[in-house]
């Protein structure tokens, strides 16, 4: 699988989750290579962080880190498509007809690769460039091959590649011409124009420069100094074999150790394997003892919640019968007020009845009276005198007679008035003693709910108590076995423990050793590296010598031969002239002889100047070396302050090529001087120009990123500058990419055809690398915003140019469809923001001054956004002016219809713009957004709110606080020398010491391999142990599962007696309430009717007799309540004695105990002997527990309740009562012969 770089899209493997590459390479959560991910949805597992530590960046449950293996790339994985940006890029890459060297290898490259690496694909790299120019090498010429006089095309054959594009490697077009660059490549062909030379520079100081010739036309023999550059290139060839076969016999060592080391590892890891299965029986165990431990607990939980219940039940019980009891009180009293209010009532008849006597007394007292009045007064008719005085004296005697009536109705009143004020004050009396005792019943429950959650509190301790006691009670043998077994297994773990920390160092020095060859693996494939590109280097000079000298000695030929043809010429007329005047003609050596001085002084002065040139090189070179040698490990590491520092020189070097590419594109790809259909169409000016445009503008925005870079890493602090110096090897990659155009360039085969992709990549990368590392830095205001304005410049002038050609091939009269009004609105959109960029850049100062500028950073991503949102749209219409000119020389016509133009440009943007549907609106709606917002940046900008009055202070470049810190840290070095030079006395005491733990550890090792031996014994025992107790694990869980169904079987029971005592209490209560009421309405009724009997409508004279209940009804109500009270009671004393004596019978819980077998056969026999339950017997014993437990609800759900209503005597109901006793019993009988059939299944 190729390497993954940050940036790339990947799906993970068996999840469906799509994500972007974020991070790759070591962690500290776990050992090997592993890949962190961005996921495009919430389904990761953190935010890049991973036990405190940051690798990467991202929102929550958005990151993922993942092995190399669980992932598949999406994109990027095509050739060329995938940017270096890791430092593990592996050889691997390259195919062996590239020619190219290596890059830096992988850090993680396992021991067989290396070997097979530095074996077998070395010798490829030192075959000389000239040999790959073959058809399986590099498409462009190669120098001395073919005319040397005109351009040789170079990638005119697009097709045939895209054909082919399986056939060569990914990084071939990068790679195939990243060779040595010489300093003079800006230099035109005037080198190559034939000069005068003379015998005289024959003698120069450099084989390279050393041209000899005679007058005679004689050929330039430089034999010598080849054979000797020939020679010393074998050596140094030999030399670099020697060295590689060396440190390949270094290699096979270290293989060899690693091997080694391999096999003691795998015999730790069985060790551990052991070890570990030893520790999950032991917690398997220790789980074991907590499920019996807490299985006992809920046990003996249920057992307190089971004698709670009963508790409350027998509480319920008492409370009942005391409500029993008030309830007979309460009969009591009212039949005592019944009484009274009988006498009462007697009384008040006594005394209505002598009331009634007297008045029929007075009654017959007046109709005496009205009888002897008559008889007077019929006497008193006969004499008048009389009769005066008889009514006078009747008057009186009835006026008497109404006096004395009215007297005694008054006393009657009055009594009666009496009588009713007393049953007032009685009855409030009574009511207010209601209320007392209300009150009182509320308070006494308001205690007796406290006592009952305090009991229940004290309860609940109680239990836990119990629960406690129980389990150490029960569990004594437990612990007493556990704990010999838990000595045992601490023992052996104690063992096992030293053992791992011995193989934990053991492994430690393994990793050391690792380590320690993976750093001289990657300090020899550095060294091969550079011996490489020193190979590579003397190969490249050798060609380029032997194409000067090539040239100039053709260039030579051809001036002598000219030379000898104008010297005869020259001859002949001198002799012709001498003929004609007879007279000899002086001939002019002085002018000859200056263009030859002149000639020979330029080629010495630059000859000159080239040796010292490379001197100076050579001296820097030499003294960076020598001074590198200086440096500790610390300083020469890989991430150290040398990858830094080479950080700091690439990133200006980068753009110091980048501009000498842009300047010489300028020259090289002029504007045409019209554009139009014919130069469209019949040449390759404006193909050219376009392509110019395109290459200016990428290449302005990669400075204007670079920039940002440099600028960067002068303001931010050591710890960034030092994480950055770590993408060293990424960034260098990225430089070879213009090395590649410059390396074109220098050899004139940079035409249209070149692809943009290795700019392009190399330009994502730093877009990329700079917000995950730089984004907090501060920005170099005045030159952010120039280059940003280059770019936005450049990217105009490709738009403008594209759209040209758009226009050009626009059909006639189609200027109005949707192309074309989009041509017109983007030409003119276009226009106005190159006007507002040039605005903005004649206010920029043009003496080479920093402006006094400066902007938010909300300002500074705006601009950024705007120039990269122009990137891609110029490069659809490239794409698009590119696929329309080609598509119109196909057809041969000069223009192409809108439907067509529109289809190409719907390509163009699908290609550039991935994932996008919108089409031709993705473009109005870049430029109108890119018009608003430079619209915007302008108006603050001429308005003076970027202005600032001083330049701020520069704070101190990173390089300079590494470099102060370094030379504290050395003398802090000095300081410690002393102090090690007194530590070595120590050393050479403590290395006999070591020779005496030498001599122990050897012992120990003896003592080891008798450790080991009898750890294999224990856990071979430990094994049979733990399949016997597994056994007796699973027998116990099988009769903990039979004594919880018949716990729950016991419990159901109960709770279904209560249910009925609870039902049979609300019927008596119920039947109570009616009997009492029937009672009271039938008393109350009988005395009214009695009362109604006797009523005034006698004439005779009355007798007082007392108002009674009938006999016949006291006598039913004694009985109805004798009844009651019996029964009740007996009904309690039942329920009660039944309970009981089933509590009793319940079987007691016993904890099992262990029987240890010695042997396995007993363990088979007892398996052999184990309960074999015939299926007819389990059916029998299920039909009886069906029969019985179908009679036993029938008995608690129908109970058989004395009739009150018949008359029976007490004979009856004792033998009722008796023979239901005798039926529960037989029941309790029936339910005991049942439980020893099972329990004698069971056994």
């Amino acid at each position: 699988m190729a390497s993954v770089k940050l940036g790339q899209r990947v799906q993970i493997k068996d999840k469906d989750l799509v994500g972007q590459v974020a991070f790759v390479g070591m962690t500290e959560f776990a050992t090997g290579k592993w890949i962190g991910i961005i996921l495009e949805e919430p389904k990761g597992k953190n935010n890049g962080s991973v036990q405190g530590k940051a690798y990467f960046n991202c929102q929550e449950k958005h990151g993922m880190f993942v092995r190399q293996t669980q992932i598949v790339l999406l994109d990027g994985s095509t050739p060329g498509g995938s940017r270096s940006s890791s430092r593990a890029s592996s050889t691997a890459d390259l195919s062996p007809g590239d020619g190219a060297t290596p890059g830096s290898s992988a850090k993680k490259t396992t021991p067989t690769k290396l070997g097979a690496t530095l074996g077998g694909v070395t010798p490829r790299s030192v075959i000389p460039k000239t040999a790959l120019s073959g058809p399986g090498g590099s498409r462009l010429p190669m120098p001395g091959k073919g005319p040397t006089g005109s351009r040789s095309p170079s990638y005119t054959n697009l097709k045939a590649a895209k054909a082919q594009k399986e056939a060569v490697t990914p990084h071939a077009g990068m790679r195939k011409e990243r060779s040595f660059v010489e300093k003079d490549f800006v230099e035109t062909r005037k080198q190559t124009q034939p000069t005068m030379t003379t015998p005289s520079t024959t003698a120069s100081g450099s084989p390279r420069t050393s041209i000899s010739g005679t007058p005679g036309g004689g050929a330039i023999h430089a034999g010598s100094p080849a054979l000797n550059d020939r020679l010393e290139e074998k050596v140094a060839n030999l030399q670099a074999q020697q060295e590689l076969m060396a440190s390949q016999e270094t290699i096979r060592d270290l293989e060899e150790k690693l091997e080694t080391l391999k096999i003691k590892r795998a015999k730790d890891q069985e060790k551990l394997k052991d070890f570990e299965k030893i520790r999950i029986q032991h917690e398997q165990l220790s789980e074991f003892k907590v499920r019996i431990m807490e299985s006992q607990a809920q046990l003996q939980k249920e057992l307190q919640k089971a004698k709670h219940e009963t508790r409350e039940a027998i509480e319920a019980k008492e409370q009942h019968a005391e409500e029993m009891r008030e309830l007979s009180e309460t009969v009591e009293m009212a039949t005592l007020d019944k009484e009274m209010a009988e006498e009462k009532a007697e009384t008040l008849q006594i005394e209505l009845d002598s009331a009634k006597e007297k008045i029929e007394e007075l009654q017959l007292d007046l109709d005496i009276i009205k009888t002897e009045m008559e008889d007077g007064g019929g006497e008193g008719g006969n004499g008048s005198s009389g009769g005066d005085g008889g009514d006078k004296a009747m008057t009186n005697f009835e006026v008497k007679q109404q006096i004395a009536q009215n007297e005694k109705l008054r006393d009657t009143l009055v009594k009666m008035r009496d009588l009713l004020a007393h049953e007032k004050n009685e009855n409030s009396k009574m009511t207010k003693d209601l209320e007392e005792k209300n009150a009182e019943l509320e308070i006494l429950n308001k205690q007796n709910d406290k006592g009952t959650k305090q009991n229940d509190e004290l309860e609940a301790t109680i239990s836990d108590l119990q629960e406690q006691v129980d389990a150490a009670l029960g569990s004594e043998e437990m612990v007493e076995n556990l704990t010999v077994k838990c000595l045992d297994l601490e023992e052996k773990l104690a063992a096992l423990e030293e053992e791992r920390d011995d193989l934990e160092k053991l492994h430690e020095m393994n990793e050391e050793l690792q380590e320690n060859t993976r750093e001289v693996e990657l300090q020899l494939r550095e060294d091969l590296e550079l011996t490489q590109s020193k190979m590579r280097e003397m190969i490249r000079a050798r060609d380029a010598a032997y194409e000067i000298i090539g040239d100039h000695e053709t260039t030579i030929k051809k001036f002598r031969e000219l030379v000898n043809k104008v010297q005869e010429q020259n001859i002949e007329l001198r002799s012709s002239l001498e003929k004609e005047t007879n007279k000899p003609v002086a001939t002019p050596t002085e002018m000859i002889d200056f263009k030859k001085m002149f000639a020979e002084t330029k080629a010495h002065s630059k000859a000159i100047e080239m040796e010292l040139r490379n001197c100076e090189v050579q001296q820097a070179n030499q003294h960076v070396r020598y001074l590198s040698s200086y440096m500790g490990d610390s300083f020469m590491t890989r991430g150290g302050d040398n990858e830094a520092v080479l950080i700091i020189l690439l990133i200006p070097r980068m753009m110091w090529k980048a501009n000498i590419l842009i300047s010489q594109i300028k020259e090289s790809f002029p504007s045409p001087d019209k554009i139009d259909r014919d130069s469209l169409l019949k040449g390759h000016s404006v193909e050219k120009f376009t392509f110019g445009n395109q290459m200016l503008h990428i290449l302005e925005a990669l400075v204007a990123q670079l920039s940002q870079f440099a600028s960067a890493l002068n303001t931010c602090s050591p710890e960034t500058f030092l994480r950055i110096g770590t993408l060293y090897p990424e960034m260098s990659v990225h430089e070879r990419s213009i090395d590649f155009y410059i390396e074109l360039l220098r050899k004139a085969t940079l035409d249209e055809n070149v692809p943009f992709d290795n700019i392009e990549k190399s330009l994502n990368y730093f877009q990329h690398i700079y917000p995950l590392h730089l984004s907090a830095e501060k920005l170099d205001h005045p030159s952010f915003l120039s280059n940003h304005l280059k770019t936005l410049h450049s990217g105009m002038a490709c738009l403008t140019s594209d759209i040209a050609i758009g226009k050009l091939l626009l059909a006639e009269g189609q200027e109005n469809t949707e192309i074309g009004t989009l041509f017109k609105t983007a030409e003119l959109e276009v226009n106005e923001i190159r006007q507002i960029v040039k605005t903005m850049k004649r206010r920029m100062p043009h003496d080479g001054s920093d402006a006094l500028v400066t902007f938010p950073n909300s300002t500074a991503a705006r601009i950024s956004d705007l120039s990269k949102s122009i990137t891609p749209l110029a490069r659809a219409f490239h794409l698009f002016g590119k696929m329309a000119a080609q598509q119109a020389g196909i057809q041969g016509e000069p223009t192409l219809p809108a439907i067509k133009l529109s289809e190409l440009i719907h390509q163009a943007i699908d290609k550039v713009f991935e994932f996008n549907d919108a089409g031709l609106e993705t473009i109005k709606s870049t430029l109108s957004n890119s018009l608003s917002r430079i619209t915007e940046l302008n108006t603050a900008y001429q308005e003076g709110e970027w202005d600032l009055e001083s330049m701020p202070p520069r704070p101190t470049p990173p390089v300079v606080l590494r470099a102060n810190a370094y030379k504290a840290e050395l003398k802090e070095a000095e300081s410690l020398k002393a102090k090690l030079e007194n530590k070595d006395l120590d050393i050479k005491e403590l290395k006999l010491t070591l020779r005496a733990k030498s001599e122990e550890i050897s012992e120990m090792q003896v003592r080891k391999d008798k450790a080991e031996k009898k750890l294999l014994d224990t856990s071979r025992d430990s094994e049979l142990m733990r399949e016997k107790m597994q056994r007796k694990v699973d027998d116990l869980q099988v009769l903990l599962k039979r004594k919880e169904k018949e716990f729950e079987e016991t419990m159901d029971h109960l709770q279904n007696d209560i249910d009925s005592l609870e039902s049979e209490r609300g019927e008596l209560k119920n039947k109570l309430k009616d009997i009492t009421k029937k009672t009271l309405i039938e008393g109350i009724t009988k005395s009214h009717a009695l009362s109604g009997a006797s009523g005034p409508t006698s004439l005779g004279p009355s007798i007082s007799t007392p108002v009674k209940d009938s006999p016949m009804l006291v006598q039913h109500l004694q009985e109805l309540q004798a009844s009651f009270f019996a029964l009740k009671a007996k009904s309690y004393e039942r329920e009660s004695e039944d309970l009981r004596q089933r509590l009793a019978k319940l079987p007691p819980l016993t904890l099992p105990k262990k029987h240890f077998r010695t042997s396995l056969e007993v363990e088979e026999q007892e398996k052999g002997d184990a309960p074999k339950e015939t299926p007819n017997e389990l059916a029998d014993v299920m039909k009886k527990v069906t029969h019985l437990r179908s009679q036993v609800n029938q008995a608690l759900v129908a109970p058989s309740v004395v009739d009150l209503r018949k008359k029976t005597g007490a004979e009856t109901s004792l033998l009722t009562l008796a023979s239901q006793k005798i039926q529960r019993e037989k029941l309790a009988d029936e339910v005991d012969r049942l439980r020893l059939e099972i329990a004698g299944l069971r056994a």
